[in-house]
């Protein structure tokens, strides 16, 4: 049975059995009981942290202008990702739709270098080989 659905009887020995495996005081563990039950009845669904902008269809569109750039830093690429954009299109070269452009068109300088940064450090890293 679960702590929420449990007699004052049955909460007093889980209490004192989360005690005894976490080492916690017995006042931290029932605020902690009483932390997830609020989380799950005000917003169960959603999770914390902050909402996901670029997913990763935008983040490939990115890569692929960067590459075609020649690796170029965000700051020299963010000015003329529009162009990129533009001359993909006439070459019929450009496979995103019209939301992933459109985020890509709108992303700041500063986030465009940031996620840059993961995008070379990924393509460059290599996995050792084993001997």
């Amino acid at each position: 049975m679960g702590y929420l659905k449990a007699s004052r009887e049955e909460k007093g020995r889980i209490i004192d059995a989360v005690k005894i495996v976490t080492g916690l005081h017995r006042k931290a563990v029932i605020r902690a009981f009483r932390r997830e039950q609020m989380r799950s009845v005000i917003n169960p669904s959603k999770k914390p942290g902050p909402s996901v902008t670029y997913t990763n269809d935008v983040t490939a569109a990115l890569k692929e202008i960067w590459l075609a750039g020649n690796e170029v830093c965000g700051e020299l690429l963010h000015p003329v990702i529009n162009e990129y954009i533009t001359i993909f299109t006439r070459d019929k070269m450009w496979q995103y739709g019209d939301e992933v452009t459109k985020k890509l068109c709108l992303m700041s300088l500063g986030t465009m270098a940031y996620t840059l940064n993961f995008i070379d450090a990924a393509t460059y890293t290599t996995i050792p080989q084993a001997q």
